[in-house]
């Protein structure tokens, strides 16, 4: 499997974002997914940026293209099981920068309320999610 990681950034991305890749590196080799990164820095353009760094990401033939915020961190491992787990999109979820603990995106829930996972993986259904740590296939 070939995978590019796509980050905008304003300057460089944050030191916490640059540790947390640097130690995901080794996991992914392991399981033998191929990985490259594109930057986009300084554009004050969101959406151009996304779309210019997944052209160039779609010219390397990668099978999965994963967008990270640059102010993000996450537990090596978590960047592995983002890059393997089924579906054409897949999110990583993660808290607003608050004390409130919530979480963003929105997701489908039962008719107890509770969100709706699926029985292999437990992966919530989702309708919206945050593209900050978001796979796309």
């Amino acid at each position: 499997m070939k995978v590019v990681f796509c980050t905008p950034t304003r300057k460089e991305p944050h030191p916490a974002y640059r540790a947390a890749l640097e130690a995901s590196c080794p996991i992914l080799d392991a399981a033998g997914i191929e990985h490259k990164a594109t930057f986009k820095v300084g554009s004050p353009y969101i959406s151009y940026a996304m779309a210019d760094m997944l052209h160039q990401a779609m010219v390397t033939d990668a099978d999965a293209f994963v967008f990270i915020d640059d102010d993000e961190s996450w537990r090596p491992a978590d960047l592995l099981k983002l890059t393997e787990t089924d579906g054409d999109v897949v999110a990583g979820t993660y808290r607003y920068k608050q004390d409130l603990e919530e979480y963003m995106g929105s997701w489908h829930v039962d008719g107890a309320n509770r969100p709706i996972l699926r029985s292999k993986d437990r992966a919530i259904r989702a309708s919206m999610v945050p593209s900050g740590f978001l796979k796309v296939t």
